[in-house]
């Protein structure tokens, strides 16, 4: 199947819902890979739900049509697993934005319990102004934020996310790990 989007021109793009579209299935796989040089790198995309709509993204058009879903823990544990047997180190979660995805804590405490030495979430800081969430996600253990920002100034980067406030949400978000000593 082929979607259009109702985006103002300029903005529309096309995707299909076809195996290896990115739009995923219970059951299909969930692990990015084991990459890098060394081999032990895995990135596990948490599902495409997403709350900005970027210019250069497919997740928050994809969320908009209602067409990203939620996807289950179960695979997403499993390929986790795979890829520590598999003899990766190194986690990184991915999304749309993984820290809105109900699979979120499930799967971060999962890398800790796993053994994984260094875990990474590359967020855009949907939750960076709530507090509890980021208490809640560092209790869980010590690992880095790689946060996405697009842009040097409110106005550039909300622009480019087409989210409104979100440059102050990634500011309150690190302040906060700055305040908190979290990287």
């Amino acid at each position: 199947m082929t979607t259009r989007s109702s985006r103002p021109a300029g903005r529309r793009r096309e995707f299909t819902d076809s195996p290896g579209s990115g739009l995923l299935s219970p059951g299909e796989s969930l692990l990015g890979g084991i990459q890098g040089a060394s081999g032990r790198q895995a990135e596990v995309n948490l599902g495409h739900i997403c709350n900005d709509i970027c210019s250069f993204c497919v997740s928050g058009q994809l969320t908009q049509e209602r067409i990203a879903r939620p996807v289950p823990v179960g695979p997403v544990l499993e390929s986790m697993e795979k890829a520590r047997a598999q003899g990766a180190s190194q986690i990184t979660f991915l999304g749309g934005e993984p820290t809105i995805q109900a699979n979120f804590m499930e799967a971060l405490q999962a890398a800790f319990q796993l053994g994984f030495e260094e875990i990474v979430v590359f967020t855009n800081m949907a939750r960076g102004m709530d507090r509890r969430f980021l208490e809640r996600a560092a209790a869980v253990g010590r690992f880095e934020w790689r946060i996405s920002v697009q842009g040097g100034d409110a106005e550039t980067h909300d622009k480019v996310v087409g989210r409104k406030g979100a440059y102050d949400r990634i500011r309150a978000g690190m302040d906060w790990l700055a305040d908190s000593d979290r990287r």
